[in-house]
């Protein structure tokens, strides 16, 4: 018990200690490590603009996987403090495509999306992010279909297999290292 309360006072205090760094840097680069757990490579690559009250970002994953999804989509943060820190909100959007080999399925996806999340600065260029997204993706997806014997060959078929739609939250953790 008394480990967690000291670990909750060493991570108050750390957290208070960075609130006002002032940040002369104006990019970084970054990655979600949740994402990596998942065999999911998420990245983004971001410039500081307006002084600091703004940020322009340029998120990218992919899955290697049997196939693969792959996605870029740039979007627009908002900071309420200036400075690169504090609360934040912005909207982007990403285009993606998605195939899965194992049930030969292709589509391409847009999705527009909303977030909010809060950012921590260390005086290293260290950068902590934890945000909440909400995203409307929207696409479709075709099978494959076979038009030989046993040749293999075949062709994409003309109609829809399934649409990708409806409303999805996720929660990221943007690590990064501004520059």
């Amino acid at each position: 018990m008394n480990k967690a309360i000291l670990l909750f006072l060493l991570l108050a205090a750390s957290i208070t200690a960075v609130a006002d760094v002032e940040v002369e840097k104006d990019r970084m680069f970054g990655i979600n490590p949740l994402m990596l757990m998942g065999d999911i490579y998420y990245g983004h690559y971001g410039i500081l603009t307006n002084d600091g009250k703004n940020e322009i970002n340029l998120p990218f994953f992919f899955v290697l996987n049997e196939g693969g999804a792959y996605s870029v989509g740039p979007k627009y943060r908002w900071y309420r403090r200036g400075n690169w820190q504090g609360p934040f909100w912005g909207a982007g959007v990403d285009l993606g495509t998605v195939s899965f080999a194992w049930d030969e399925y292709d589509g391409v996806i847009i999705s527009p999306k909303a977030e909010v999340g809060y950012r921590w600065i260390w005086n290293n260029g260290f950068t902590l992010a934890p945000t909440m997204t909400l995203k409307l993706p929207m696409g479709n997806a075709r099978e494959w279909v076979e038009t030989g014997g046993d040749d293999g060959y075949g062709d994409w078929s003309s109609e829809s297999t399934f649409t990708i739609s409806g409303p999805k939250w996720s929660v990221g953790l943007g690590l990064a290292w501004m520059f």
